[in-house]
């Protein structure tokens, strides 16, 4: 990784159209570079895009969130910050804490 020139705090991935394993069940497959954040995401600016967040301190990483919370996340970044979204989908299923647990296409 290298610092992203166009994006500021940012760090360049370059994927060479590789594969990799996330967890026991999902194989992911990079079809382009991307840019991903030099930091963690904290709770305070988690918060600011996805309103249904509880932070007892703002400056400290975001937890217990699902891998589908994260995406919408990233959506959510993404859009703010006026830049395409890496993920689709038609549907989204959460739980009774509203965290979300199934993303559907």
């Amino acid at each position: 990784m290298n610092e992203d020139e166009n994006h500021a705090g940012m760090m360049r991935v370059t994927t060479n159209e590789s594969s990799t394993q996330m967890g026991s069940k999902l194989t992911v497959h990079f079809s382009y570079d991307f840019s991903i954040d030099k930091h963690e995401v904290t709770c305070g600016d988690y918060s600011k895009l996805i309103k249904k967040t509880n932070c007892d301190d703002p400056e400290l990483p975001i937890t217990n969130v699902t891998f589908f919370d994260a995406i919408l996340f990233a959506n959510e970044k993404s859009k703010n910050e006026k830049r395409d979204t890496a993920y689709s989908y038609t549907a989204a299923t959460f739980d009774s804490e509203g965290h979300c647990t199934n993303l559907v296409g």
